[in-house]
C-alpha cells in the first residue's frame, strides 16, 4: 500500500479571525450610518408631492387671475393661499403659498411675485 503524504496548511489564528470580524463590523455599521443619513437628506416623496401642488396651485391662479385669499384641499393636503398687493408696483401681487398634509407643520412654504392685470384682494 501506498503511503499518504501529509503537509502542513497554514491555518489562522484565533486573533487574526477576531480582528478580521471587527473590521468587517466596523465597514458594515459606517456602510450603514451613511446609508441612513443620504436617504434622510434627501427629499421626500411626500415633500415632493407638496412642491408640486405648491407648483400647480400658483400656475392655476396666474392663468385664472384668482389673485385672493384662500385656503384649498387636495385628498389630505390643505393649501394656504395668501395675496398681498406688492410696494410701489400696481400690477405685482406677492403669492404665499404653504402646503400641510393634515394638521403638521407647512412641509413646503413658497413666496412668488405675479403680474397681474387686475387684483381683487379679498
Amino acid at each position: 500500500m501506498g503511503r499518504i503524504k501529509s503537509s502542513k496548511v497554514a491555518a489562522s489564528s484565533l486573533l487574526e479571525v477576531v480582528v478580521a470580524m471587527v473590521l468587517a463590523a466596523t465597514v458594515f455599521g459606517l456602510g450603514t450610518v451613511i446609508y441612513v443619513n443620504v436617504s434622510q437628506s434627501g427629499f421626500s416623496q411626500r415633500h415632493f408631492r407638496a412642491m408640486l401642488l405648491a407648483e400647480q396651485v400658483a400656475a392655476e391662479t396666474q392663468a385664472n387671475l384668482s389673485f385672493y385669499d384662500q385656503t384649498l384641499s387636495f385628498a389630505g393636503w390643505t393649501v394656504h393661499k395668501k395675496v398681498y398687493p406688492y410696494p410701489n408696483a400696481a400690477d405685482l401681487v406677492h403669492l404665499h403659498l404653504e402646503v400641510t398634509a393634515g394638521s403638521s407643520q407647512p412641509l413646503v412654504s413658497s413666496h412668488r411675485l405675479i403680474r397681474a392685470k387686475s387684483y381683487g384682494h379679498e
